[in-house]
């Protein structure tokens, strides 16, 4: 369980930092705006610019957001940082869970007597927490979302699908569609 322990460590720092850059790039962002908004004034109460003297300040400062943001994005996802971590959150204990049952019934496919056995084991653990993984988690569940309105038959029955699995620490299947939590070597998806 080591293994699984400093695995959790350096993703939740990962995601930790995430959040961390977001809330920067959201800060400069502000400040980016705010400062351009004082030169203009400034530059336009001191010396009546032209037209064109406001329009190169506009862009500058439009160059200078554009920039933040570009930079920012290549490293944040499109959702929130307290999204992915309870994604992760899930698939992890899925994994955890999944694996101390195999584990103890004696249906580990992967023998575990072996270093490399072991590190297979949480090389797979650790791509639960890698960008691609988690994009393709969050796919799938965009994939397989469900809409009806509410209070309908299909609303009340997954209302209840969910409250069942939650009562009672699973997932669960109902007839409309399903709620299955797996092992990493499958996808996780939730209605």
């Amino acid at each position: 369980m080591t293994g699984f322990n400093v695995v959790d460590d350096a993703c939740m720092s990962y995601i930790d930092d995430l959040w961390i850059l977001e809330r920067r790039k959201a800060r400069n962002g502000t400040l980016i705006a705010a400062t351009g908004a004082a030169v203009a004034g400034i530059v336009a109460a001191n010396s009546h610019p032209s037209v064109i003297t406001l329009a190169i300040l506009a862009q500058a400062f439009g160059l200078a957001a554009a920039f933040n943001t570009a930079i920012s994005d290549s490293y944040l996802y499109t959702q929130n940082a307290a999204t992915i971590k309870k994604l992760i959150r899930k698939t992890t204990e899925a994994y955890r869970t999944d694996f101390a049952k195999k584990f103890t019934e004696n249906e580990v496919s992967y023998p575990m007597g072996t270093p490399g056995a072991a590190y297979h084991n949480m090389r797979e653990y650790l791509a639960l927490c890698l960008p691609p993984t988690i994009q393709a988690q969050i796919e799938d569940l965009v994939a397989n979302a469900k809409a009806s309105p509410e209070n309908s038959a299909t609303d009340v029955a997954l209302t209840k699908a969910k409250a069942d699995a939650t009562a009672t620490g699973r997932s669960s299947t109902n007839g409309t569609g399903t709620t299955a939590t797996k092992s990493a070597t499958t996808s996780i998806k939730v209605q």
